[in-house]
């Protein structure tokens, strides 16, 4: 089914929750070397997101809740609605609006695990919308052509998973039995407007049975995500076998392997994954017991390591990670401090702040300001290098990430 949809041009935005600028509360001095910088840093928080600018202390502007754009040049609204949903591309610098697009029914972005950034494909131009009244409705839209271009509806329990970047492929977890954690990886063909058949497993395993299907072939609570040289990587927690990786290759439409992180079970909650800057490896580590395994996207070949780190307590603290631009050097979240990793050698640099606990982390194109947010909301800079504390430059309760830094010349 193919609905249409209706564009409009906006040159300043109107209505996207801007408010006027206030001070950001801090509870530390603020050193003159954060003083001085001129970053933004855009801060997700619950219900929207957050521009704070570093120099002045102050949220310069709020954006309604969204999702960034893979390359993080755009920021994407979805207004919900009962009979039209708009979606609205905002500039995140300037926060003027750049497009809309009004999809037709209720819709917004996936939240089975929250706003994925699955959500938009890995090149930038296709995202897609699940039903609010119809959970396994599936709006596709063309992000550059600014209209909708597919729609799946399906019988059953379906949550999105991910969609390639032709716009052809749509992949989504089947849930065939409420209440467990099992699921079946399935293909929905856009092009010919269908389900395929079968479920997507392990091209090395058996084609599946009714009975398995019925039961669910795969199972685990999704985690965190990435997607590298035509790949999509899950990272789900499986409650007997602990952490696993699985990879399924978007054109091809296969699945090549689960890759078993098994031998770390500690700090479940503190696993993240990430690509590398030229998308060629894969990063999977957890900051809170030491573990860390790169992966090569191109062979699926993965070396481990496990590092001697200041072990975090068993707590629900998430895992975050940031790799430089230069490929060379991973910050990472998720038990005491920062893990600093040596990209290139696989060996451990360092572990910054280890007194204190940190939920997200960023840091700047040129690798020369570190950021990172802790429990309570406060922003640090810290130097890179050395893990020197320069000061809290701002105070967000309800910050949940940092996603983005802007440098002003």
């Amino acid at each position: 089914m193919r609905a249409a949809a209706v564009v409009l041009l906006s040159a300043v935005l109107a209505a996207c929750g801007t408010g006027p600028v206030r001070s950001v509360g801090t509870d530390r001095t603020r050193t003159d070397d954060v003083v001085t910088v001129n970053d933004r840093l855009y801060v997700t928080r619950s219900g929207g997101l957050s521009v704070v600018n570093v120099a002045t202390g102050k949220v310069e502007r709020e954006l309604p809740e969204g999702v960034m754009a893979p390359d993080r040049s755009a920021y994407y609204a979805v207004e919900p609605g009962t009979a039209i949903t708009m979606v609205r591309k905002l500039d995140p610098a300037s926060g003027m609006e750049l497009g809309r697009i009004a999809v037709t029914g209720a819709f917004d972005l996936p939240r089975a695990y929250g706003p994925l950034p699955d959500s938009i494909s890995a090149n930038g131009r296709y995202v897609v919308l699940v039903g609010t009244t119809e959970p396994s409705n599936f709006a596709v839209l063309d992000l550059r052509e600014g209209k909708e271009t597919s729609r799946a509806k399906l019988q059953g329990s379906f949550t999105f998973d991910a969609i390639d970047d032709l716009g052809t492929s749509l992949y989504l977890l089947e849930h065939p039995r409420a209440g467990t954690d099992l699921y079946n990886v399935r293909l929905f063909d856009l092009g010919t407007n269908a389900l395929s058949p079968q479920a997507i497993v392990d091209q090395k395993a058996a084609v599946p049975t009714p009975a398995d299907l019925a039961r669910g072939t795969m199972g685990g609570i999704y985690h965190a995500s990435a997607s590298a040289n035509m790949w999509h990587f899950g990272l789900y927690v499986n409650a007997t076998k602990g952490p696993v990786v699985h990879a399924l290759h978007m054109t091809a439409r296969y699945a090549s392997c689960l890759l078993d992180l098994t031998s770390m079970t500690t700090h479940r909650a503190a696993w993240t994954i990430l690509p590398s800057p030229a998308h060629d490896r894969v990063f999977v580590l957890n900051a809170g017991s030491g573990a860390f395994a790169s992966l090569d996207a191109a062979t699926l070949q993965m070396a481990k390591r496990t590092f001697t780190v200041q072990a975090g307590r068993e707590a629900d603290l998430r895992g975050s990670a940031v790799v430089t631009g230069d490929g060379t050097r991973v910050y990472a979240t998720g038990g005491k401090g920062i893990l600093v990793v040596d990209a290139r050698t696989l060996s451990m640099r360092g572990q910054y702040l280890a007194d204190r606990e940190f939920v997200s982390v960023m840091v700047s194109a040129d690798g020369t300001r570190l950021y990172a947010l802790d429990r309570e909301g406060a922003i640090s800079r810290i130097e890179p290098g050395t893990g020197r504390d320069l000061g809290i430059v701002a105070k967000l309760p309800s910050a949940v990430s940092i996603v983005r830094i802007d440098h002003a010349r």
